[in-house]
């Protein structure tokens, strides 16, 4: 299983809006993480921040492009909400 997909699936599930781009300019901003993914794979690496309550709640540095499916989220918050569901991705899918 892709890591950063499960990741952007499981955010949107809880409620979370992306902002996707890199080097400041952002190409997708909403709640789909099909849409969001899409983006990634655009750019074929990406910022990716996590939105809830009009605030960044985390973020996670996402490639799309010639990783193993677990290294797909290069790095990522080192605490919150986001690093919670990027360890349980990791944690149930080693």
């Amino acid at each position: 299983m892709n890591h950063a997909k499960e990741l952007l699936r499981r955010a949107a599930a809880a409620g979370y809006t992306f902002e996707v781009g890199s080097d400041g300019e952002i190409d997708y901003r909403g709640p789909d993480a099909k849409k969001a993914w899409e983006a990634v794979i655009y750019l074929e690496e990406a910022d990716v921040h996590f939105i809830a309550d009009g605030k960044v709640q985390g973020w996670a540095l996402i490639s799309a492009y010639g990783l193993e499916d677990d290294e797909t989220i290069m790095d990522c918050s080192g605490a919150g909400p986001i690093y919670r569901i990027a360890k349980a991705v990791e944690e149930e899918n080693p």
